[in-house]
């Protein structure tokens, strides 16, 4: 009999909290994250600075990596974070090196980008080229 498991794509997400936390902000954003995760039908695994984000029933997409930067760059815990490249690898974390995409809340452009996005003028695949696509480290 043929192995009929599926491989669906997931990615990884690093974040930098804001400096000067307290434990009780952490928590907040932790259940905050917890709430997105699980009303996106989603899973994530690892810890809230860095976890794979998957879905057993199917593959991630450009739209649930937008719709997460979406929901990250409104939160008043994160300072910055990274997205990793879709990928088959769903039981570890993405290696940077194999492409990531920085996302700074604070980036100006990102504003004016969002709200094209949310009008339906641009797709998630050209929103994810705009804000400088997946880049990989330079080979030392």
């Amino acid at each position: 009999m043929a192995d009929t498991t599926e491989t669906f794509q997931g990615f990884t997400l690093w974040v930098t909290p804001r400096p000067g936390l307290t434990e009780t902000e952490q928590a907040a954003y932790l259940r905050r994250l917890e709430d997105y995760i699980h009303g996106q039908d989603i899973f994530m695994r690892g810890d809230h600075l860095r976890g794979v984000l998957w879905s057993p029933e199917r593959s991630m997409t450009a739209e649930d990596q937008v719709t997460l930067i979406n929901w990250l760059i409104d939160d008043p815990a994160v300072s910055m974070f990274s997205l990793s490249l879709l990928n088959d690898t769903v039981d570890d974390y993405a290696l940077r090196e194999e492409g990531y995409l920085d996302v700074q809340p604070w980036d100006l452009g990102l504003i004016g980008l969002t709200v094209v996005y949310r009008m339906g003028r641009v797709d998630a695949k050209t929103y994810l080229q705009i804000l400088g696509g997946f880049v990989r480290p330079a080979p030392h």
